[in-house]
């Protein structure tokens, strides 16, 4: 995307922060809402894509509370349980600023910019963070787009769009935060470990001693562990779906990756964050490349895409 596209978006966005709740398979109940639109019958849904979303513990619950057997978008969306995590959505951009830049090195398949999207930790940190080590101090960590806003970043995912095409590329979607604490807890050492803090307002993670280090996990990063990629996923298709009005959306695969981001072979993304997960949420491969990549990817791309060697996932919202 070009800067000034990245811009308006930005812009014409209602709200620069969003509340976002998610609990574990809301995922599920979202998209088996849009196959449901107008009312569709049970028997259908069975035997058709979304029969596995089925599977999960809030639709049969739902499904079994529903004898008409029909089911609409309201009653997939009417289910609520009790405990939910409570996100921030926040926004930036992120790009190629120097003209000497290279793709590779900020991790985009063509050269402009992409929307981030960043799935932020609420305040309920920063009150935990001030009990654990001081009302005048908060807990971080090493994490990309940190400086963007004042609060911690989760995870994020960044999006290519291209709005005459009606299409969008999910570029990745990643989190550092869990990482450095799970690091941490590898490496730390024995219980009476003394801690030096440096002077500021920031305790890094690797400052903690063990008991803290211990129960911040417990408390703060363990709730997320399981939930943070399709909670991510799931807010990155909302807004695609409901903001920008786009309807055809492609994922990188673990090939289309190593091709336009040149990934090497000592360095690459957790590899189910581009196989398990755009399966959970329906997507399927495709050779199709996206129109916006296919016209300024190169001949290198060009290649590996006549010798049938990049697949790509896509679904329509």
């Amino acid at each position: 995307m070009k800067h000034a596209q990245v811009d308006e978006i930005l812009q014409t966005l209602p709200q620069p922060r969003q509340v976002f709740h998610y609990f574990r398979d809301r995922y599920a109940l979202e998209l088996l809402a849009w196959a449901s639109h107008g009312g569709r019958k049970i028997a259908e849904l069975k035997r058709g894509p979304e029969a596995g979303l089925l599977q999960k513990a809030p639709a049969r619950e739902i499904l079994a509370r529903c004898g008409s057997g029909i089911v609409t978008e309201l009653d997939w969306r009417a289910w609520w349980p009790s405990r939910y995590q409570t996100y921030m959505l926040t926004f930036c951009r992120h790009g190629l600023y120097r003209k000497r830049s290279v793709r590779w090195c900020e991790q985009i398949s063509r050269r402009g910019h992409n929307l981030v999207l960043m799935l932020c930790l609420n305040r309920a940190h920063e009150i935990f963070c001030r009990e654990l080590v001081g009302p005048e101090r908060k807990v971080s960590t090493y994490s990309h787009f940190s400086d963007e806003q004042d609060l911690p970043v989760l995870a994020w995912s960044r999006l290519d769009v291209e709005l005459a095409d009606d299409e969008a590329l999910i570029e990745e979607v990643q989190n550092d935060w869990i990482r450095e604490v799970r690091t941490e807890r590898a490496h730390q050492g024995p219980m009476t470990r003394e801690v030096w803090r440096s002077g500021g307002k920031t305790t890094w993670v690797s400052d903690l001693n063990r008991r803290e280090l211990e129960r911040y996990y417990e408390q703060v990063i363990r709730p997320h562990e399981r939930i943070w990629d399709e909670a991510m996923l799931l807010a990155t298709l909302l807004f695609i779906r409901n903001e920008l009005g786009v309807r055809k959306v492609f994922y990188h695969t673990v090939s289309s990756s190593n091709v336009l981001k040149r990934f090497s072979r000592y360095w690459h993304p957790p590899r189910s964050l581009y196989t398990d997960l755009p399966r959970r949420f329906g997507f399927r491969l495709t050779r199709e490349a996206p129109r916006m990549v296919a016209r300024e990817a190169g001949r290198r791309f060009d290649r590996a895409q006549r010798d049938g060697r990049v697949a790509w996932f896509v679904r329509e919202l």
